[in-house]
């Protein structure tokens, strides 16, 4: 098992998660770990015990892009730090519309994740995040909001399945006339390494809507080309279908690993 190598997956397997325990955070239970000391620095073997090591600073990638949709875009921002198991993101957006001067930075948020192999094939990954909302409440503070997701995938023969189910807490009750409410979210993807150096995948989600009794629906279509051993790019289209009509949006990025 290559530690930390795991992609998003989910659906919830609650006594599985229960049940497991990772003390030194290498990705495998404490039950078949036969080096519980293993450390952040090491990627380790399906017994848990070393195979080689990792540079102290861990890996860092940056990704920057753009989001393209009906009368607006955004400039995109990211940056992952993973180490061993653990990953830590931070993303970001400024926005521009063509009809208006509502623009500004949209929400930004951190999520911290944990990934690990469950048995065979399958793996799973739990996150936590903060999000900080971009917009200024009506005669109100604003309130960072709070998310949770658990992934599970399927890996085999250059297939990927995915599955997620998530949770968002709103800090805020709403501005003006606008009332907010928790949502949550399910997804589904899947996807299929066409070569080496080529992934394509499709998926479908549906999500709450945080403003009202709504509920949308996301289809997208992927595809992630690595370049060589530091430069990729990706491009990804999706339609959002809602209570309001159905939009369509386009966006590219490309990232540098360290």
């Amino acid at each position: 098992m290559r530690r930390g190598g795991l992609f998003i997956v989910s659906i919830l397997l609650p006594v599985m998660v229960v049940a497991y325990t990772d003390t030194d955070l290498d990705g495998v239970d404490d039950a078949v770990d036969r080096c519980p000391d293993s450390s952040f620095d090491e990627i380790v073997g399906s017994d848990g015990c070393a195979l080689e090591r990792l540079s102290d600073d861990g890996h860092l990638t940056i990704e920057a892009g753009m989001n393209i949709g009906p009368g607006e875009r955004a400039q995109i921002v990211g940056l992952d730090y993973r180490r061993g198991a653990v990953e830590l993101s931070i993303r970001s957006s400024f926005r521009y519309r063509s009809d208006s001067d509502d623009g500004g930075i949209n929400d930004s948020s951190l999520y911290l994740s944990y990934s690990t192999e469950l048995a065979g094939y399958w793996g799973i990954r739990l996150s936590g995040g903060l999000i900080a909302p971009a917009y200024d409440p009506d005669g109100g503070e604003r309130r960072i909001d709070t998310a949770l997701w658990v992934t599970i995938m399927y890996d085999r023969d250059r297939y990927i399945v995915e599955g997620s189910y998530g949770y968002r807490w709103v800090g805020d009750s709403g501005m003006a006339d606008i009332r907010y409410r928790d949502s949550e979210s399910l997804s589904l993807s899947v996807g299929y390494l066409v070569r080496d150096d080529l992934y394509m995948g499709a998926s479908y989600g549906i999500s709450d809507s945080i403003y009202g009794d709504g509920v949308d629906r996301i289809y997208s279509i992927d595809t992630l080309y690595t370049l060589n051993e530091k430069w990729f790019a990706g491009a990804r289209w999706s339609r959002v279908s809602g209570d309001e009509g159905d939009d369509d949006y386009l966006s590219l990025r490309v990232g540098y690993r360290y």
